[in-house]
């Protein structure tokens, strides 16, 4: 995927001249100065990588745009499954947040669950509450050992 931003006055020659493909960030905005016309947004783009190792398949979802700076890894997990056509399913748990129970119709059960790593690391915080950042690689996985770690990493 590519990133194209453009200042005012440019949107009709992008619109006519720059084809937009699947995964394109395309940036809008409007400013008065012709000199510096640097887009100013409310925090940074964050892109991640999303993979996810189920019984027998495995999805991967490399270079996501998940959105601006405080986005958690649940909320990554969700917008590779909107992008990906895979359902994902939480529980949650007073004083804990939510825990991922099912993704792409796999459920974890008192013997079998999913687990989650952030750049090769297991987390100790569940995915609503664990924080990602541009450039970040997430893992989560189907297991019967808390004690495992990331597949592939």
């Amino acid at each position: 995927s590519k990133r194209v931003s453009m200042p005012k006055g440019s949107l009709s020659w992008a619109v006519d001249s720059t084809p937009v493909q699947s995964g394109d960030v395309l940036v809008l905005w409007y400013t008065d100065d012709p000199v510096n016309n640097t887009p100013i947004l409310d925090g940074s783009l964050v892109f991640v990588e999303v993979k996810v190792y189920g019984p027998g398949w495995t999805i991967i979802c490399d270079d996501l745009l998940v959105g601006l700076d405080n986005t958690t890894a649940l909320d990554a997990l969700r917008i590779a499954g909107r992008i990906e056509g895979f359902e994902i399913e939480t529980v949650h748990y007073a004083g804990w947040g939510d825990f991922v129970s099912g993704i792409n119709g796999t459920s974890g059960d008192m013997t079998r669950f999913w687990l989650f790593g952030v750049n090769g690391l297991s987390s100790d915080v569940g995915a609503d509450s664990k924080m990602v950042g541009d450039g970040d690689s997430l893992v989560f996985w189907y297991t019967d050992d808390f004690a495992s770690q990331p597949p592939g990493e």
